[in-house]
């Protein structure tokens, strides 16, 4: 009998860390596809700055880019935190 108790209860705590790792699974790839949609999205727009613009426009976009990546950098930090306090 006390084995059969044994039995059950591995077989919730192994229930409850597979769902546990799924939906880690999940969120770490959602993640992942939406940081791979923004470098694909802005990566181009970073290669075309060559380092002799002297204009507002072309500082107002650098300034646009870096504020695009620090914000994903955030998002990326609030996922990270999260993940390691569950």
């Amino acid at each position: 009998m006390i084995y059969c108790e044994g039995l059950i209860h591995g077989a919730k705590y192994m229930e409850t860390t597979l769902k546990t790792f799924f939906i880690l699974l999940y969120q770490v790839t959602k993640m992942l596809t939406g940081l791979d949609q923004f470098l694909k999205r802005i990566e181009p727009e970073i290669e075309s700055i060559r380092g002799n613009e002297r204009d507002t426009a072309s500082f107002m976009k650098m300034m646009r880019l870096f504020n695009e990546v620090t914000a994903q950098q955030q998002v990326i930090i609030i996922y990270m935190i999260y993940w390691f306090e569950i």
